[in-house]
């Protein structure tokens, strides 16, 4: 799967945070999108949201709208170890 930076970031931050609700305010202070619009901020949830569901083996977005607070990441996130060994 390949998206581009500005989703990338989004996906980072919900999960970083899953369960936790973030207003449409905080997403913009900590991803640094303060020159972007309402309606890009939107759309950007609308893509990251169609890429996951494509992506989903239940066909679920995993982004939660929650009205007039903002949005949540409502999946499981797990570490993958890439397989890189410890020095010692």
């Amino acid at each position: 799967m390949t998206i581009d930076n500005r989703l990338a970031k989004l996906l980072e931050f919900l999960c970083m945070n899953p369960g936790l609700t973030h207003s449409r305010m905080s997403l913009l202070n900590s991803l640094e999108w303060q020159c972007i619009n309402r309606s890009s901020r939107h759309s950007a949830v609308f893509e990251l949201r169609k890429v996951l569901k494509k992506y989903s083996e239940n066909e679920a977005s995993y982004i939660i709208t929650v009205p007039k607070r903002g949005y949540r990441f409502d999946g499981e996130v797990k570490s993958k170890n890439c397989g890189a060994k410890a020095r010692s």
